[in-house]
């Protein structure tokens, strides 16, 4: 996201794609077309995105914390539930099909 489409506000629209493709596992063996302080600055956007990400999946779990405990409850008294149960659970108005 960051590198290769440019999605940074510190960076800017730049991306800096490798052009070759990545495979898991795989290295790159030719030289990057940017410099390495480009690399460390690309290295602190992807690390502040986690960071940001992590602190909003914290939040939103706190938030309904008693939304999964009662969940957890039903999960463990039947084992499965459906769309219907969360949404009861969750306080909500299971969504009718139009016909």
């Amino acid at each position: 996201m960051v590198r290769e489409f440019g999605m940074s506000p510190t960076l800017g629209p730049v991306g800096f794609a490798s052009g070759e493709p990545m495979y898991l596992g795989g290295e790159q063996v030719r030289s990057r077309p940017y410099a390495e302080a480009t690399q460390r600055v690309i290295d602190e956007e992807v690390a502040k995105l986690l960071r940001e990400a992590e602190q909003r999946a914290t939040a939103t779990l706190t938030e309904h914390r008693l939304e999964l405990d009662r969940l957890t409850q039903v999960l463990l008294e039947r084992e499965t539930i459906d769309g219907s149960d969360v949404e009861q659970i969750l306080g909500r108005t299971p969504a009718t099909t139009k016909s």
